[in-house]
């Protein structure tokens, strides 16, 4: 399994510790790895490209990261042109009295798989002069090169010293954060590719939810289901249907993870509950999609069935769990919803995890239209002024001082989004307006005018309802910066689970 899926190499390491006499939990964990490769099918291994064909190495170690023997972890990878070519996650032989030691050992033996590489690639004709070996422990890069005789070092291993006189060997620092070698040492941390996972489900759910309508529509179900390994992949039930009071579509589901979270760390424990809604599917079927797109540029999305329903769902399951165990997701319409029911969750003081694919927004996607920045600057900047001063004439503002607006600004949902997609796009121009100008000191004309809908106040509403959709004083926005062709591409919900995905995350309060 390992040799050609590198990215298992700490995990197997791991349980392949224990084989002799397993128990109860090692079972879960190695269930948990076949989860993971339910779920990565199709991530694999990339050879080619136009990069330099030099070997490259990375090596890391965890200090005593073996509770049971204490001893530390040998990690490394070696690339050959960026294309990984081979790896390792194994246990020291000994216990190691320093992280310096077991940088140190560690490095060593990477430093053998690369003589043992520049060799054979020599062989077939790449010749360099020496290959690089990047570590993350300035104190075991210079241990080598220091010739001078250390208490702390001298009961070091003769054998892990033949690298100071290695001239095949180059080794040079790199960072932590960059340092390949890490995932093969220890659990990556969830700072540092948990977004992308994160993406992943609930991405896969929404899409979930959308396969169970196609399903609907063709009568499928069953083993004949397509939705069902949306969510089963990443250890999720489904445990509930939205339906359409006027067509009777599935717009919607609630999925239940079924981990065990008595034995489950809290620093890693997922959602209990993901509420996640679909975007519209154009089919004679689902004929009141087009009812609530209609709603979108009149503002009156909040008044609809199913924004009413889907807060209330919200709701029930946050009275019952607590909001920190739930979240919501969407894409398209459904993004739509799900941004509303979190912004009436949050202004009632019960906050939940979002994360909003491709939301529509009801201005103008003046990029899309390609006027220059000036002429889109200025367009804004009138308008804001124009909205701002009816908002002050009707006293509009006092609303942004309550505590309901408070709780809104305490609020951060993940907002995805990409600027060839028309339907979405005018959030980035909108926001990056927003903070231009709170920079030149016109920001609270801009908060007033992003929170005052003149649309709104002529087609009704509840008062108590927030005005903007887009009305977010925070946010995290992550930017799709792949170039994609088409809207189907650009606007649909495929692109977020691309494992290949460049995208840039950005983080905003105003």
């Amino acid at each position: 399994m390992v040799c050609t899926r590198s990215d298992l190499g700490h995990a197997v390491s791991v349980v392949n510790r224990f084989m002799g006499q397993p128990g109860k939990e090692h079972w879960l964990a190695v269930k948990r790895i076949f989860t993971y490769l339910k779920g990565t099918s199709d991530v694999g291994l990339i050879y080619g490209g136009e990069a330099p064909s030099l070997v490259a190495g990375y090596s890391d170690s965890d200090y005593a990261g073996d509770v049971d023997s204490r001893r530390s972890m040998t990690g490394y990878v070696f690339t050959l042109g960026n294309s990984v070519i081979s790896w390792k996650a194994t246990l020291q032989p000994t216990v190691t009295l320093s992280t310096t030691e077991a940088e140190y050992m560690a490095l060593t033996e990477a430093a053998k798989e690369g003589i043992l590489l520049k060799g054979l690639i020599s062989d077939l004709g790449l010749h360099h002069d020496q290959a690089t070996v990047y570590c993350d422990s300035l104190s075991a890069i210079y241990l080598p090169k220091d010739q001078v005789h250390h208490e702390r070092t001298k009961h070091i291993d003769v054998r892990y010293h033949f690298l100071r006189n290695e001239k095949r060997i180059q080794v040079k620092k790199i960072g932590t954060s960059d340092n390949l070698a890490d995932m093969f040492t220890k659990p990556v941390p969830q700072s540092k590719d948990c977004l992308y996972h994160r993406t992943s489900l609930m991405s896969s759910l929404v899409q979930g939810v959308y396969a169970m309508e196609r399903d609907r529509q063709n009568n499928r179900s069953g083993s004949e289901s397509l939705a069902t390994p949306w969510w089963e992949s990443f250890n999720f039930t489904l445990i509930k249907e939205f339906r359409d009071a006027v067509d009777g579509s599935i717009y919607g589901a609630v999925f239940q993870n079924v981990i065990n979270y008595e034995i489950t760390p809290i620093s890693i424990v997922p959602p209990r509950y993901v509420v996640a809604l679909r975007g519209t599917v154009i089919s004679t079927s689902t004929l009141n999609d087009l009812t609530y797109i209609i709603n979108l540029p009149f503002e009156t999305l909040y008044d609809g069935e199913k924004t009413k329903h889907v807060t209330g769902e919200i709701r029930s399951l946050v009275s019952k769990h607590g909001n920190t165990t739930v979240w919501i997701t969407g894409h398209s319409l459904g993004a739509g919803l799900a941004l509303l029911a979190g912004k009436t969750m949050t202004m009632s003081g019960l906050p939940v995890e979002a994360y909003i694919f491709n939301p529509p927004i009801s201005l103008i996607p003046l990029k899309q239209f390609g006027y220059n920045d000036t002429l889109n600057d200025a367009y804004r900047l009138t308008r804001d002024i124009f909205k701002a001063g009816i908002a002050k004439v009707l006293s509009l503002d006092e609303d942004q001082e309550g505590q309901q607006y408070k709780n809104l600004a305490s609020w951060r949902p993940h907002l995805f989004v990409n600027e060839s997609d028309p339907i979405c796009s005018e959030y980035i121009g909108n926001f990056d307006h927003i903070v231009n100008m709170t920079e030149v000191g016109l920001g609270k004309i801009a908060r007033l005018a992003a929170g005052y809908s003149v649309r709104r106040k002529c087609f009704g509403g509840e008062e108590t309802s927030p005005d903007h959709l887009h009305f977010l004083p925070s946010y995290i926005m992550i930017e799709n910066k792949t170039k994609l062709s088409n809207i189907y591409d650009s606007h649909g919900i495929q692109q977020w689970w691309n494992h290949q995905v460049q995208f840039t995350v950005s983080y905003y309060s105003y």
